[in-house]
């Protein structure tokens, strides 16, 4: 199903580029002789116009069809794999923790290569809310604004 939407994507888009060319084609002449001409030059206007709206349109409808059938999306749902969490170490280094099945494993990624680092014994389980508060840009500015009180009452 992914390919037969790749491939009218790929049929819009060859199609597109030749409706841009007849329109060129078929364009470009009338410009030079609707220069003496205000009409012709309003129905010229409105050919482009129109044939760029066309092809502006079966755009969309193939960008949507791709992503309604997930084609060139790398998340997936439901599938056997998740990224459950993935955090920088360094600029273009992330370590990441990747549930297979029932297994979990973490991983090193860079530009070149993606390295096993380990295999978990016992599963992580995601944090709650409640726990992740802190790391959170709104729970850091709580814990900031809690010490700046603090400290303004005991001064």
């Amino acid at each position: 199903m992914k390919s037969t939407i790749l491939s009218i994507y790929t049929t819009v888009t060859v199609c597109s580029v030749a409706i841009c060319q007849a329109a060129e084609e078929e364009v470009m002449p009338l410009v030079a002789e609707s220069m003496s001409n205000p009409m012709d030059s309003l129905l010229t206007t409105g050919k482009i116009i129109g044939a760029f709206l066309l092809v502006a349109g079966l755009m969309a409808v193939a960008f949507k069809l791709m992503k309604r059938m997930g084609v060139g999306s790398s998340v997936s749902s439901g599938g056997l794999i998740s990224v459950l969490e993935t955090r920088p170490i360094a600029p273009k280094k992330y370590i990441s923790v990747v549930q297979i099945g029932n297994q979990q494993v973490a991983v090193g990624i860079s530009e070149q290569n993606i390295s096993l680092l380990c295999q978990l014994d016992e599963p992580l389980t995601l944090p709650t809310n409640t726990q992740t508060t802190h790391s959170t840009f709104a729970g850091l500015l709580d814990k900031i604004n809690s010490r700046t009180k603090k400290e303004e009452s005991n001064a």
